[in-house]
Parts: C-alpha cells; sequence; structure tokens
C-alpha cells in the first residue's frame, strides 16, 4: 500500500515526511516549460493531472473547510486525511473554519474534551498540526459558550480567534496585500440561534456592521477575503436556501467595495458549491461545508427556475450567459476548499474526503 493510500485509510496516522515535499518541487519544475493556459473562466476537471496547471508561481495557498467538529464521525476523520495529502503539496499558509465548529451544541470551556476529541485528534498529522487555524463562529456553536472558543487561542498554537469578528491582513510573496475578513453571521439571522446569539451572547450585528464599513473604507487592501458561517445564495431548494437577513443588511456594504472583494467563503450548507450572484464579473461566493455530515442537494424544477431565483434566490446550475446569476459548481460530498493565490489570479478547488479534485475554478484578478 502507498503512503497516500495508508494516509487515507488510517486517519490518525502519523509520519515523519522528510523528503517526499521534493517530489512534486521536481515534478512542477520539470513540467514548466511545457506549460501552457488551457482553461476558460471556469473549469470542472476532475480528471487532470494537479501538475497541469500554471507557469506562474504560487504567492500563497490556504484551506477552507467547515462543518466539522463531530468528535470524528460522519467523515470528519477522512477529510481531516485528505486535507493532511493535500498540505503535504500544497503547503498552505492557514487553515479557514467556516464554523460549526463543534456540533451540536459549542464547546463549555476551553477545557473542554471536544478540542481534542473533535479538533486536535482529528486534525493530528505533521502536515496539517503546525498550519494556523482562523475560525468564525457558526449557529451551534453560539449554543455553547462562544467566548471559549475564543480563549483557546490563548492555549493552542493553532487555532485563533481572538474575538466573535476580526481581520488578518496577508502578505504575499511579492509584497501584494490581501485581507481576510472573518465575520459572525449569527447574530443577523431572525431564528432561533440568532436570539440565542443576540440575548445569551449580547451580540450587537448592527455594530459588526459598523466595524466592517470602517475596516472596509480605511484598508489599503485590494484584495479581499470575506468569511461568514451563513452562506447567502444556494443552487439547492432544500434546505434554508441561503440568508435573506445577509443579503439584505450585509450585502449591501460588500457591494460598495465589490471591486476589491475577491469571495465570500461561508459553510452551514453541508456541501461544497459555487455561486456567482452576480455573474462571472461580480464577487464569487463559496460554500465549504463538507466536513462532516452532508446534506442532499435539490434542483428547482425546470419550469419553476424563476420562481425559486426570485423568491429566495436559489441560483440554477448549468446557466451559459456568464452575465447571468448562477451556480457553477455544487456537490453533496464530504470536503474542502484549496485556494492558490497566484500574482494575477487565483485556482479555487474542491476536493473529496479521499483527496479526490471535484472541481477546478480560475479567476483572473484586477
Amino acid at each position: 500500500m502507498s503512503e497516500e493510500e495508508q494516509l487515507l485509510t488510517n486517519p490518525y496516522k502519523r509520519k515523519k515526511y522528510k523528503l517526499l515535499w521534493y517530489t512534486p518541487v521536481l515534478l512542477t519544475l520539470l513540467a514548466v516549460p511545457f506549460l501552457v493556459p488551457v482553461f476558460s473562466l471556469s473549469v470542472s476537471l476532475p480528471s487532470v493531472s494537479r501538475w497541469f496547471w500554471f507557469s506562474s508561481s504560487v504567492e500563497f495557498s490556504f484551506m477552507v473547510v467547515g462543518d466539522w467538529g463531530r468528535e470524528g464521525h460522519h467523515h470528519q476523520k477522512e477529510v481531516a486525511s485528505a486535507m493532511a495529502l493535500l498540505s503535504r503539496e500544497t503547503r498552505p499558509r492557514f487553515i479557514i473554519s467556516t464554523g460549526d465548529n463543534f456540533y451540536e451544541d459549542g464547546v463549555a470551556s476551553a477545557k473542554d474534551k471536544q478540542w481534542n476529541i473533535s479538533f486536535e485528534n482529528v486534525y493530528a498529522y505533521n502536515w496539517l498540526e503546525n498550519i494556523p487555524w482562523y475560525a468564525v463562529l457558526g449557529n451551534h456553536d453560539h449554543l455553547g459558550n462562544y467566548t471559549a472558543q475564543i480563549e483557546y487561542s490563548n492555549k493552542s498554537e493553532r487555532w485563533n480567534m481572538p474575538r466573535p469578528f476580526f481581520s488578518v491582513p496577508v502578505t504575499s510573496h511579492s509584497g501584494d496585500n490581501y485581507l481576510f475578513v472573518f465575520l459572525d453571521t449569527t447574530p443577523f439571522i431572525r431564528d432561533s440561534y440568532g436570539e440565542v446569539a443576540r440575548k445569551n451572547g449580547k451580540q450587537s450585528w448592527r455594530l459588526q456592521l459598523s466595524w466592517l464599513e470602517k475596516l472596509l473604507n480605511s484598508s489599503s487592501s485590494r484584495r479581499i477575503f470575506v468569511v461568514g458561517h451563513h452562506n447567502m445564495y444556494s443552487s439547492s431548494i432544500a434546505g434554508e436556501r441561503g440568508r435573506e437577513e445577509l443579503r439584505i443588511l450585509l450585502k449591501p456594504i460588500l457591494d460598495k467595495y465589490a471591486s476589491r472583494i475577491i469571495a465570500y467563503l461561508s459553510g452551514h450548507e453541508h456541501s461544497l458549491q459555487h455561486l456567482q450572484p452576480q455573474g462571472c464579473s461580480g464577487m464569487d461566493h463559496f460554500i465549504s461545508g463538507g466536513g462532516s455530515k452532508t446534506d442532499s442537494l435539490k434542483d428547482p424544477p425546470k419550469d419553476a427556475e424563476q420562481y425559486w431565483y426570485d423568491c429566495c434566490k436559489v441560483l440554477s446550475l448549468g446557466v451559459e450567459d456568464k452575465e447571468r446569476p448562477r451556480s457553477l459548481f455544487r456537490a453533496s460530498k464530504h470536503g474542502f476548499f484549496v485556494f492558490r493565490v497566484y500574482r494575477n489570479e487565483i485556482v479555487a478547488e474542491a476536493y473529496s474526503q479521499k483527496a479526490k479534485l471535484l472541481y477546478r475554478y480560475r479567476k483572473i484578478l484586477r
């Protein structure tokens, strides 16, 4: 059995890889003279070799995983092992968690056993354990003591959540400035979870919007990623279909700075999706909620697509007009996204629990 197979079949197997990281580097260097641009703005190429990409070097990469904390169950361990395998190749600078970090009711304290059985012991690979995580709160996290997740940042070398909403500046190898904005979306939501966040957690969505407006207005970064737990849009009529509250309250601020915002990254729906609510020229939305348990996806009936878009902003899959609202990809799969940032473009890839490439998308940066 190969090392890759061992890693995927034994989630807790930890080995000291010493020379293997040279292999992908050497292969890339050998392949550079033969690389050609072969992609349109979006393609799904699950059978294409990972090495047949672009001749430019990666500025930095990062992973996005959400809705994962289930004590290793519901394929959480398998997703973790696939992340470790991909980390060996991509060398992500950090990992983003899109929330619902601990099911069903968050954590009680920074000493809660969930920290070990749902986080530390699951993502316990040499290729993962030294990578910092930046996490947002999900609705299930608010059912516990959300401040414990902030407190754990002081105990852990890799867990980072300094407050319920925060920002992280990132400088690329070439000196370009990126800004990652992390939001707590649960206080915006009109349901029992949102009520808990507003009442017990004393979280104010108005205060958060004021902070966000000032941050985006004062930031000199031309390239911004925004992270929140709840998705605004969906390609499925099953489930919650995206949150109207965020489209009403949060979206206007993001639209104001849309020329600088690359993507909105979320979870909440237990699937992997890529959506373009304003067509290819607008802000991309990625849902990475396949960290453990998955949800079924359901297409709107062909004769009712406009109805579902008008009422609930469900974006249909397979729309050929690039300027129309559309869904480019969706999968009810356990998995995660990998983002590779180049000097003038990003590449987003969705991977399954077996580290299989499900989807690839290329976006030219302005």
